[in-house]
C-alpha cells in the first residue's frame, strides 16, 4: 500500500500547536476546547510527530532546533530581476519579488523564524 505524501504545512501547523499546548500549561482537553481543535486529532498528531521524529528527525523537531535557522546574508543584486522562493524549515514559503529590498527580506525572515 502506498503512503500518502506528507503535507509539510499541515505537519508544521500541528508541531506549532503541540508546542503551544505544552507551553500553555492546560490539559489537552482544555487547550483543544479553547483552540477549537479535536482532542482525537491532537493525540493523533502527537503520536505521528513522535513516530516521524523517531524515524528521521525533521528540521522542525525538538531534537534539531537549529535546523530551521540558517545564517543568510542578503544583498541587493540588480543583476537578477527574477523573483526568488524561500522554503523555511517550519513549512512556510516566502516568495520575494524583485522589488523587495534586503531590509524587507530580513524583516520577513525574522518574523517567520519567530513563528516557530
Amino acid at each position: 500500500m502506498a503512503r500518502r505524501q506528507r503535507d509539510a504545512k499541515r505537519e508544521a501547523f500541528w508541531r506549532r500547536v503541540l508546542r503551544r499546548r505544552e507551553k500553555s500549561g492546560l490539559t489537552v482537553v482544555e487547550f483543544c476546547r479553547r483552540e477549537d481543535l479535536s482532542p482525537t486529532t491532537y493525540h493523533f498528531w502527537r503520536r505521528e510527530t513522535q513516530r516521524r521524529d523517531a524515524e528521521s528527525p525533521s528540521p522542525d523537531s525538538e531534537s534539531n532546533p537549529m535546523a530551521t535557522l540558517v545564517p543568510v546574508h542578503v544583498v541587493d543584486d540588480q543583476r537578477s530581476a527574477a523573483p526568488i522562493e524561500i522554503v523555511a524549515g517550519n513549512g512556510y514559503v516566502i516568495r520575494v519579488s524583485e522589488a523587495a529590498t534586503s531590509e524587507h527580506v530580513r524583516l520577513v525572515l525574522q518574523a517567520v523564524s519567530e513563528l516557530g
